[in-house]
């Protein structure tokens, strides 16, 4: 086959987490427990199925170009104007706009080292050059940055939590770090995680966004594929002053989040279906997480999300496979720094009990399961 572009070989791929049914079907297994893709384990409320049920019958029909009913919905939860809102497939969707509309070919991004694969993708695909900052210990450190932050530097990507650390970048690091932009320069916060963050000291980043008004370049990505449980539907906004806006809207293709996804953000949002609980779940079965994890004297990342970065003494690899046998799915890593790391979602109790229980074996560790 010819190559039309000969750099499209030499763009990573990304590695999704691995399939429920595949997992089925390779080991004879009747139930697989998902802990990898940081899906929400509570699924979608009843009366969400029902709402989207009787918007079937519309799918002959094309959405609302504009998405007006979701963009205004968000802007009066939220707080700030329609125009200062970007309706996307998924989050995913508009951070590959981003670097569409404002990144050029050897431009100077600053990426951190480890945070999600998506980033260093779209940097290969567009042609840029990253600055790395590596994260020792797994945390951000704003002294780190702010020297790397030069003229020349088109832009920022910070994942916040960072995935797949689950470590974050505080408020008045945030802070320190928008007051040394430039007019030029751009900070893309992707806020995938943040519902889940019980910490005080996590950045405001709608707050944020409205002291700097037009004076500073910053984007924030947040999603519905997390603890809305909209995953499968692909949809999520954004938030940034209305020239990048502007701008995002004039090459997004027409119709690019579909009928049911933008009916189902709508839905959650216009009925205020409490997300609350799955916040709460989540942090309780963390500490219980971390907890059953002390007694098996296994290290990991305290996390303000909804994974835990766990160290094992066996390579990330063998542990997933050896799991995987056992039904259940969790993430290994590429990344060479994380030979020896798995990420695990926050899944239910019955499920990290049950994790919990194969770990012991396979790792041979003596300890207790409460």
């Amino acid at each position: 086959m010819k190559k039309y572009n000969i750099e499209i070989n030499k763009i990573t791929d990304y590695t999704a987490g691995y399939n429920i049914n595949d997992a089925k079907k390779e080991f004879n297994l009747k139930k697989v427990i998902k802990l990898a893709s940081n899906e929400n384990p509570y699924g979608v409320p009843r009366e969400l199925i029902r709402f989207l049920k009787k918007e079937l019958k519309n799918i002959h029909l094309y959405p609302d170009q504009l998405y007006k009913d979701l963009i205004n919905i968000i802007a009066y939860k939220i707080n700030i104007p329609s125009s200062n809102i970007f309706a996307g497939n998924g989050s995913d969707e508009i951070l590959d706009l981003f670097f569409k509309a404002f990144i050029n070919p050897k431009d100077k991004i600053i990426l951190f080292n480890p945070s999600f694969s998506l980033y260093k993708i779209l940097a290969e695909i567009y042609g840029v050059k990253p600055v790395w900052i590596e994260l020792g210990n797994f945390q951000y450190d704003i002294d780190k940055i702010l020297p790397k932050i030069k003229k020349d530097v088109k832009a920022i990507i910070i994942c916040n939590p960072n995935n797949p650390t689950g470590t974050y970048l505080k408020a008045n690091s945030m802070e320190r770090l928008i007051k040394k932009l430039n007019s030029n320069q751009f900070l893309c916060i992707d806020e995938a995680y943040f519902d889940f963050s019980t910490t005080r000291d996590f950045p405001d980043m709608l707050e944020i966004f409205k002291q700097a008004g037009d004076k500073k370049n910053i984007i924030i990505c947040r999603t519905f594929s997390k603890i809305y449980s909209l995953a499968g539907l692909r949809i999520g906004y954004a938030f940034a002053k209305n020239e990048i806006i502007r701008f995002l809207n004039k090459i997004r293709i027409p119709f690019n989040i579909n009928l049911l996804a933008e009916r189902a953000a709508w839905y959650y949002l216009k009925n205020d279906i409490p997300i609350d609980k799955f916040k709460k779940l989540n942090f309780e079965n963390k500490i219980y997480f971390y907890s059953e994890l002390k007694k098996l004297k296994l290290l990991f990342i305290p996390s303000e999300a909804n994974f835990i970065l766990v160290k094992t003494h066996l390579p990330g690899k063998q542990v997933f496979h050896l799991l995987l046998q056992k039904g259940i799915i969790i993430r290994p890593f590429e990344n060479p720094e994380l030979k020896y790391y798995i990420r695990v979602t926050i899944g239910k109790k019955k499920e990290i009990r049950k994790l919990i229980k194969e770990l012991k074996q396979i790792l041979k560790i003596d300890g207790g399961i409460s």
